[in-house]
C-alpha cells in the first residue's frame, strides 16, 4: 500500500494539512475560515474536520488546530481573525505585546466603531486608526503601535502606573517622545490625556529605574508617594568594596536593603557584614526593611535617622 503522502513527494499539490499546519504555527495555533480556503479546503471539509475533533472552533470562523488549548498567543490572534479587518491588539494587551507591562486578562482590541461583540474578548470602539498607530509585530499579528498604546493606557491606568509604564519603555528602548506627540494631538480631547501629561511631568522616564520584584515595585511606590527618587539595584564602590544598593538615597546617604530569605545562609550574612562595614566607613547609612516595614511613616523616620 502506497504511503498517504506519496503523491505529494511525487510532486502533486501538498495536501491541506501542511499549508493548515504552516498558518496555525505562526498563529499560535488557530485559523480563520478564509485561511482554511485559502489552503484548499472547502465548506464540507471544514465540517468533517470539525466533527472528527481536527479542528476546534474559537471564534465564528475561527479554529483552533488539533487541540482546545490555547496560550496568550493564540487567544489573541483568535480575538483579531474574529474580529476581520480593520481590528488591531491594543490597551493593556498590546502592552504586554510590547512588553512594557504585564498582562494576562481578557485580550483588548481596537475595532472600527459599529462592530459586533466578541464573546471574552474586550473591545474598544473606534472611528478609525491612523496608519501611524497601527503596526504588524514581529508575527505578523496587527498591534496598535508604542505611541498609540500609551495613549490607550492613559484612560486606564493611574499617573503611578502610566509613570512605570513610560519607564519601562525607556529601559526597552521604544519610548519615542516624537511619535507620543503625534498620537497625543490625533487623540485631541480623549480623557486620558490629563493623566498621560501627568506622568510625564514627573519626568521619571528620563532616569528609568527597572524593578525586579513586587517587593521593589511596592517600595518605589511608597518612596514616589513622598516624592523621593531612589534609585533602585544600582552598583557602588564603597571604601573598596563593591556592592549592589537594592535602594540609593544619594541626597541622604541611605542605602536600603529590601530583605528576603536569601539573606539567612551562612555566606550571605558574611557578605553583608563586609558590606555593613564599608558603608559604616564612609558615613552612609544604612537599614533593612521587610514588606510589612513598606510604609511612609517607617521609611520617612528610617531616613530621619
Amino acid at each position: 500500500m502506497a504511503h498517504p503522502d506519496t503523491a505529494y513527494r511525487r510532486g502533486s499539490a501538498p495536501p491541506p494539512e501542511v499549508g493548515i499546519a504552516e498558518v496555525a504555527a505562526r498563529q499560535g495555533g488557530v485559523v480563520s475560515r478564509a485561511q482554511l480556503i485559502e489552503a484548499g479546503l472547502r465548506a464540507g471539509g471544514i465540517l468533517r474536520r470539525v466533527r472528527a475533533g481536527r479542528l476546534h472552533p474559537v471564534h465564528p470562523g475561527v479554529y483552533a488546530v488539533g487541540h482546545r488549548a490555547l496560550g496568550q498567543t493564540g487567544r489573541e490572534w483568535a480575538a483579531v481573525l474574529a474580529a476581520g479587518p480593520g481590528a488591531a491588539l491594543s490597551h493593556r494587551s498590546a502592552g504586554a505585546r510590547l512588553g512594557i507591562r504585564p498582562w494576562s486578562g481578557r485580550v483588548e482590541l481596537t475595532v472600527p466603531r459599529r462592530h459586533r461583540p466578541i464573546d471574552g474578548v474586550r473591545l474598544h470602539r473606534t472611528r478609525s486608526l491612523h496608519p501611524d498607530d497601527i503596526t504588524l509585530d514581529e508575527d505578523g499579528l496587527p498591534c496598535t503601535s508604542w505611541a498609540r498604546t500609551i495613549v490607550d493606557l492613559a484612560e486606564l491606568l493611574s499617573v503611578h502606573d502610566l509613570t512605570r509604564v513610560l519607564e519601562r519603555s525607556a529601559v526597552q528602548r521604544c519610548y519615542d517622545g516624537r511619535a507620543l506627540a503625534a498620537a497625543m494631538t490625533r487623540a485631541n480631547g480623549r480623557r486620558g490625556l490629563r493623566t498621560l501629561l501627568a506622568a510625564l511631568a514627573l519626568g521619571h522616564h528620563r532616569m528609568p529605574q527597572s524593578t525586579r520584584s513586587d517587593l521593589e515595585e511596592l517600595f518605589l511606590r511608597v518612596a514616589r508617594g513622598m516624592g523621593l527618587r531612589p534609585r533602585l539595584n544600582r552598583w557602588m564602590q564603597v571604601s573598596g568594596v563593591w556592592m549592589e544598593a537594592d535602594a540609593w538615597f544619594p541626597a541622604e546617604r541611605v542605602v536600603i536593603e529590601l530583605d528576603s530569605r536569601w539573606h539567612d545562609t551562612a555566606g550571605a550574612r558574611e557578605r553583608d557584614a563586609v558590606r555593613d562595614a564599608a558603608l559604616a566607613a564612609a558615613g552612609i547609612g544604612f537599614a533593612r526593611l521587610r514588606r510589612h516595614d513598606l510604609t511612609e511613616a517607617h521609611l520617612r523616620a528610617v531616613l530621619s535617622r
